[in-house]
């Protein structure tokens, strides 16, 4: 019975330490470099942000980079039909660094080496 318990508070707090690490100061940004090379760094620290190898990134706004997509693997032809969904996240800025927020799960997670500015309301 302790075990359990101790198991699941581990789950619980390596769950919550993203969302731990994030606190109100979130305000909506959008990214700075939309190059090709920047599109490239982007992939490069989202895939490590979400602890994989490699994601494709779906079209962005390049004038107004707010929302980052990202596309599902592609299926294998013994696969058939993937019924995977695009993942998007809105982006924010905190304290200088880059987050993107999963709209889906309301995930946050921290962008090293990408910079974003804040979105001026008009």
């Amino acid at each position: 019975m302790t075990i359990r318990i101790t198991a699941s508070a581990l789950l619980f707090a390596m769950t919550c330490s993203a969302c731990l690490a994030v606190d109100k100061g979130l305000q909506p940004a959008k990214l700075v470099d939309t190059s090709d090379g920047g599109l490239e760094e982007l992939s490069s620290s989202v895939a490590e942000a979400l602890g994989v190898r490699k994601v494709t990134l779906g079209a962005i706004d390049k004038d107004e980079a707010t929302v980052v997509s990202i596309l599902p693997p592609r299926s294998t032809p013994l696969e058939g039909n993937n019924p995977t969904l695009p993942r998007s996240f809105q982006v924010y800025s905190q304290r200088g660094g880059c987050w993107l927020q999963e709209i889906s799960t309301s995930e946050y997670y921290q962008l090293k080496d990408i910079n974003c500015e804040l979105v001026k309301a008009d």
